[in-house]
């Protein structure tokens, strides 16, 4: 995927343009009389907006405190009624301003939900308007009014839907203790809607990254996602829209936009604090370690390594059951043996070093508990090989019918490597295949019965002279049946 490259100068510009956005939205002098005079508005309204708006931070502090429910209720009713795009940008500021400075006051948005009125769906309407500052605003308020209390509001909410879809498949009795509060279910559904609107915006934008519209449209809604993901269950949200699979397609080395890398990074670590088995599964399946290990090595911003080691180590300085494949996929992919170059590094945030020895003293220890063969293993199952020395004609001779284990499962994974776009892992699963054909026959015969024999062929023309020597030797030791005669021949 190739990203439209925007520069840290022109992202540090577009977030000055923002925020100057913004105060010019909160500048507007709204004339709330003329909504009375169209009947939008009760005189009552307009007497509480005028003892609201434009006060200092204080006195708004105050009468949310004293009134908050009444305040939350009026704003609801001015984005429900009104259609002016410039009032709409107008409310919607203020209430992103009142959630900034206390997110604990989403509470008294959730207190005001009743049959009657459902303080969520407005948001959801405005995020089909035309308007970017509009759909913007409301993406972020809305996931900051669902994670204002943790996500506790819209968890019982899930929990109530889960329930109630067993109680009508016949897996569940009904119980009262499992019915929710009307909020929560409101909650649980504008989660579930919001999360499909984010995954769909980061799609589109990701994946046109044409122009610096589409940079600031894919932010935005990266922005919302780390709103919405502080909620305990918004993870699964995110799963069950298919989002994380897009989320960490955007961690890689390659992207040159250090702000994108923070956001996604920053929303990969606020997964790590689900333990649901889904989620950690989608993020095993996506490749999570391999993606971050990349960036570490390859990223030299200081915040980006940050959130990338922060992920890591709640992957790998989990319980066991957790942990075990994100440590093992850690040492496939190189990152024991990273971690001392990282080290040498003079990094201001002091977390970072912390996070370093904790990540690298648990893969020590794992790695004391490795077999020589289960090490092969995680370095073949990360998909990435370097000339370690297991890559050995000793290491073959040894453990040359473990490969043949169910079906050749090993085997067919390392063929997979013989498509890495990473020239050293061509060139050491060619020796690998080579190697083993070499010392089991019923390997020699699957090799060059499966697609392996096609793609080491192919692979005897690479560019790379290392690979094509690797490849045609593998080859050669597939067709001859005294290797090491023809070897001293030579």
């Amino acid at each position: 995927m190739q990203l439209f490259c925007i520069t840290e100068a022109d992202f540090l510009q577009d977030l000055q343009v923002a925020e100057n956005e913004l105060k010019a939205v909160l500048a507007r002098k709204i004339n709330w009389q003329g909504y009375v005079n169209a009947r939008v508005l009760t005189e009552q309204d307009v007497g509480a907006l005028s003892d609201y708006d434009q006060q200092s931070i204080e006195d708004q502090a105050n009468l949310l405190q004293d009134m908050g429910e009444k305040y939350a209720t009026l704003f609801i009713k001015l984005i429900t009624k009104i259609s002016e795009t410039e009032t709409v940008q107008y409310v919607l500021a203020m209430i992103e301003q009142l959630l900034n400075i206390d997110r604990r006051r989403a509470a008294i948005f959730h207190k005001i939900a009743s049959a009657e009125c459902n303080p969520f769906a407005p948001f959801l309407i405005i995020l089909n308007r035309a308007d970017a500052f509009c759909k913007v605003k409301a993406a972020r308020v809305l996931a900051m009014l669902l994670s204002g209390d943790g996500g506790v509001l819209v968890s019982f909410g899930v929990k109530a839907k889960q329930h109630a879809l067993a109680v009508a498949e016949g897996r569940a009795e009904p119980s009262h203790e499992l019915k929710a509060p009307t909020a929560s279910v409101m909650a649980a559904n504008a989660q579930d809607d919001l999360a499909v609107h984010l995954v769909n915006v980061i799609a589109h934008a990701s994946g046109s990254m044409n122009t610096p519209t589409d940079t600031i449209a894919l932010l935005s809604a990266m922005s919302a996602l780390k709103e919405l993901l502080r909620g305990i269950r918004a993870p699964d949200a995110l799963l069950h829209a298919n989002g994380i699979r897009g989320l960490l397609a955007l961690l890689y080395s390659g992207n040159a936009n250090t702000q994108l890398l923070y956001e996604a990074g920053f929303c990969a670590w606020l997964l790590t604090f689900s333990r649901e088995e889904p989620v950690l599964a989608e993020m095993k399946k996506h490749d999570v370690v391999k993606r971050m290990s990349d960036v570490v090595k390859h990223v030299v911003r200081e915040k980006v390594v940050r959130v990338c080691l922060s992920t890591l180590r709640n992957l790998i300085d989990a319980d066991k059951f957790v942990s075990l494949h994100f440590t093992e996929a850690a040492i496939g992919h190189g990152l024991y043996k990273f971690i001392p170059t990282l080290q040498l590094r003079k990094f201001k945030d002091l977390d970072i070093p912390k996070d370093l020895e904790i990540i690298y003293d648990a893969l020590a220890a794992r790695i004391q508990q490795l077999s020589s063969f289960e090490m092969y293993v995680a370095e073949v199952q990360s998909g990435t090989l370097a000339w370690t020395p297991v890559h050995s004609e000793a290491f073959f001779s040894e453990h040359k019918k473990k490969l043949a284990a169910d079906d050749f499962a090993l085997v067919r994974k390392l063929t997979e490597c013989l498509s890495s776009p990473d020239e050293t892992t061509l060139e050491v699963a060619c020796y690998d295949l080579g190697e083993y054909a070499r010392f089991d026959q019923d390997g020699k015969r699957f090799i060059s019965r499966s697609n392996s024999k096609l793609a080491l062929m192919k692979l005897m023309n690479h560019p790379n002279k290392s690979v094509a020597k690797q490849a045609l030797l593998a080859v050669q030791k597939l067709m001859v049946t005294n290797w090491e005669f023809l070897s001293k021949a030579r």
